[in-house]
């Protein structure tokens, strides 16, 4: 079994392809439906009644969470055991207690399901996080093959016993291909000879300098799909793939510019650069929430598992090596997060700077220049320059009157 997984905003789009495809006259594509914690089993009803549960939560962007199971084309199964595996899958997602409609379809030859959660809880109104979630999955179809007697599929994330992948690719991050080129030839694959430029990379603050590093040493960058891609002209590689701080989304984070408006400039360009600022900041303190909780779920994990070894009889888990193995895999996961979020903040200015320069700059702003600068960035950043705005005039308030009440204890 193989399962894909995504997230989204809107469930009307989604359950009306599961319903009636893209064209919106594909009804008969439709095996079978079913429901969990929903009234019913009409796939556009069920999206409706998800869209007014998580209404509740509004800070939730992408309520969507949508998983698709594909089973091999020579498995004969039955509605039941894809609704067990379904099931199976949502349980170990931690997923019993959510809204979820689950659409069999009969329009490829072999068969699949997809289910369409709500990452909203019906009564707590609390988001689930579907951080961690493709390794869970993986565990459970390989489980499931084995107890359905299916065809076993090797996952990378959940290897079938005895056919784990070669050593080499942890270790490199390479492809088959790649790696087989290079045991032909013996010349370095292009993807390693561009990792030896990440660290210099890493030093640029914004795309004019990060394209023109890339150019000293004989490289660009290009438009693919809806990432970028790293070329000599030649060959190409996937920025995303060089580290996952190089992923076009996280560029432009820290540069707190889109790619396609990065040669562009406004009619005040102090306000662009301000723009920048407020975006860089925004970025910097969801680094810093995420570094903290990666790093607070590796401090428990690793005391659960100290404290199974301590203490068997007094844990659930009762000393289950498993379960052991999983504690421990789970806290070298978060500790490799917290890593990789501290990388990514060392590469941004400190957040004081940026707080004393948004200060500044918001203090400096004529009204016009305030209303372009509201069209740059989301109402939310624009709140925080101007929260950060009015702290420095308090600081400064608060200097001057406690000078002036010093002042006349001093006589």
């Amino acid at each position: 079994m193989i399962a894909v997984t995504s997230s989204g905003r809107s469930f009307r789009a989604l359950s009306v392809y599961l319903a009636r495809g893209h064209s919106g006259r594909e009804p008969g594509r439709v095996a079978w439906t079913s429901s969990r914690n929903l009234p019913t089993d009409d796939p556009e009803l069920a999206g409706k009644l998800m869209r007014a549960t998580a209404a509740q939560n509004t800070r939730v962007v992408k309520p969507v969470y949508h998983l698709a199971i594909s089973f091999d084309r020579r498995d004969q199964v039955s509605r039941e055991q894809m609704e067990r595996v379904v099931d199976h899958v949502l349980n170990r997602l931690g997923l019993r207690e959510y809204q979820a409609i689950l659409v069999a379809h009969r329009d490829r030859e072999h068969a699949h399901v997809h289910v369409l959660v709500n990452r909203v809880h019906p009564e707590t109104g609390r988001a689930w996080e579907r951080w961690k979630d493709r390794p869970l999955i993986e565990q459970v179809l390989r489980e499931e093959e084995r107890a359905l007697g299916l065809r076993q599929i090797n996952g990378r994330l959940a290897p079938v016993p005895g056919r784990e992948p070669p050593e080499w690719i942890a270790a490199t991050g390479l492809i088959n291909g790649e790696h087989r080129a290079k045991l032909r030839s013996g010349t370095e694959p292009f993807i390693e000879h561009v990792r030896t430029h990440v660290p210099a990379l890493r030093k640029s603050t914004n795309w004019s300098e990060f394209e023109q590093a890339l150019t000293e040493r004989g490289l660009r960058i290009e438009r693919a799909g809806q990432g970028i891609v790293i070329t000599d002209g030649i060959q190409y590689v996937k920025a995303s793939r060089l580290a996952r701080d190089f992923s076009l989304c996280n560029l432009e984070k820290r540069y707190g510019v889109p790619y396609d408006l990065r040669q562009q400039t406004g009619p005040y360009p102090h306000v662009d650069a301000l723009a920048r600022d407020i975006r860089r900041y925004d970025h910097l303190r969801h680094l810093t929430k995420q570094q903290y909780a990666a790093t607070l779920n590796t401090t428990l994990r690793r005391s659960a598992t100290f404290s199974v070894h301590l203490s068997p009889q007094r844990s659930n888990t009762q000393g289950d090596p498993q379960q052991l193995e999983r504690l421990r895999e789970d806290a070298t996961l978060a500790d490799r997060r917290s890593r990789q979020f501290g990388t990514e903040i060392s590469v941004l200015p400190s957040k004081a700077d940026l707080e004393r320069t948004i200060a500044l700059g918001m203090n400096q702003l004529l009204p016009d220049q305030a209303l372009y600068l509201k069209r740059l960035v989301t109402a939310d950043q624009f709140s925080i320059a101007t929260q950060l705005k009015a702290q420095v005039r308090h600081k400064l308030r608060d200097l001057v009157l406690g000078k002036e009440e010093r002042e006349p204890r001093e006589r």
